[in-house]
């Protein structure tokens, strides 16, 4: 017989062993005798303990059927366990195959491997069958999740196997993760963001088909992306922060700029010469008459100079903005003449509503300083 035999009573401690299974896992009798079945599996084959915890807690069962890492002192073997009832006592038929060449060995080293892949895995997996039954999971599932029972206990994984995943999701806490999973039942691919627990993640939901069965279950990933998003929100933030600061120095160099190229310039006391440089328009001729308003008053200025030879063009707005400004100026008692008129400027100027009467225009600077001494 390829197979070891152990007889196992009602409280599943040993009490029998065949000399198969003493040689294949190099032990004598007195080694095992009277220690319970389920000590022989190896404590890293947690899924093997729980099967036959619920296995041997349901009192119609009579027959168990699975594979198990099992050891005996510092013996290691991969077998399959059938366990079956036979009158008064359990045996247990233990079957290595660990060996060579073993084709079973190899579906089950596949199986550890995917175990492997599973738990190692940074996203949260759940496999659900087509109940949406949770059939398998990964620790960092559990962990996101962080499921709990009406005490506020963690849910631990074995209360996790064979449960409708939906029914755990019932509270209000998990509306939105609930929404995506009933998504995902409808046999279609559903991806979604959603927050859970103050986290940021990533939902991906995908049912399951074979060719020959059609659909056969579903699997969900759950990816935290948190930080992810924190950074981008701080990358956001700086890139704000250093939009305003350059925003910031713009309308400082803007108006550093329009100061200098209107300056004030004293020819004597009640005289003052005012180059203007750049594009004029009507609003920055607005600005350069209130600062003028304000500066001449206190200076006691009876007369100044808008000289333009420094702009290179005038529109309308720019025509009305001067004429706008000799109104003011007239108004507080200061005289002011025009002087740096280009030929182009002065078509322009002919064949607008820009009078000569409203604004003095002299050709040079000279004639216009000349012109206010001589009144003077």
């Amino acid at each position: 017989m390829h197979a070891g035999v152990l007889i196992v009573d009602d409280a599943l401690e040993i009490r029998a062993a065949s000399d198969r299974f003493l040689h294949d896992f190099g032990c004598t009798f007195a080694d095992i005798e009277g220690i319970e079945l389920t000590e022989l599996v190896a404590a890293s084959d947690r899924r093997t303990l729980v099967s036959l915890d619920r296995a041997f807690s349901q009192a119609s069962i009579t027959r168990i059927d699975l594979g198990a890492l099992l050891e005996v002192g510092e013996v290691q073997h991969l077998a399959r366990l059938l366990i079956e009832r036979r009158g008064a006592r359990w045996h247990a038929f233990v079957e290595c195959i660990d060996g060579p060449n073993n084709l079973v060995f190899e579906l089950v080293q596949d199986a550890r491997r995917w175990s492997t892949v599973l738990e190692s895995s940074s996203e949260g997996l759940l496999f659900l069958d087509v109940e949406a039954r949770i059939t398998d999971h990964n620790a960092r599932a559990l962990e996101l999740l962080d499921l709990r029972s009406g005490r506020g206990v963690l849910v631990g994984e074995e209360a996790l196997i064979m449960a409708q995943l939906p029914a755990l999701l019932a509270d209000e806490v998990y509306a939105g993760l609930l929404a995506c999973v009933d998504a995902t039942l409808t046999g279609t691919n559903h991806a979604a963001a959603l927050e859970l627990h103050g986290r940021k993640l990533e939902f991906d939901g995908r049912p399951l088909f074979m060719p020959t069965r059609g659909l056969t279950g579903y699997v969900i990933a759950l990816r935290d992306v948190t930080d992810r998003h924190q950074a981008e929100a701080a990358r956001l933030a700086s890139q704000r922060e250093a939009i305003a600061h350059q925003a910031a120095v713009i309308t400082a160099q803007q108006a550093a700029i329009r100061a200098l190229s209107a300056p004030r310039i004293p020819i004597t006391k009640h005289l003052s010469v005012v180059p203007l440089v750049g594009e004029i328009d009507r609003e920055r001729m607005a600005e350069i008459t209130h600062e003028l308003l304000e500066g001449l008053a206190r200076a006691g200025t009876r007369a100044v100079i808008l000289d333009i030879t420094g702009v290179p063009q005038l529109d309308e707005g720019a025509i009305a903005g001067l004429l706008g400004a000799s109104r003011a100026l007239r108004m507080i008692g200061v005289r002011a003449l025009l002087t740096g008129v280009s030929p182009n400027m002065a078509q322009l100027l002919a064949s607008s509503d820009f009078s000569t009467r409203e604004l003095e225009v002299r050709a040079t600077l000279e004639d216009a300083i000349a012109s206010i001494v001589r009144k003077s």
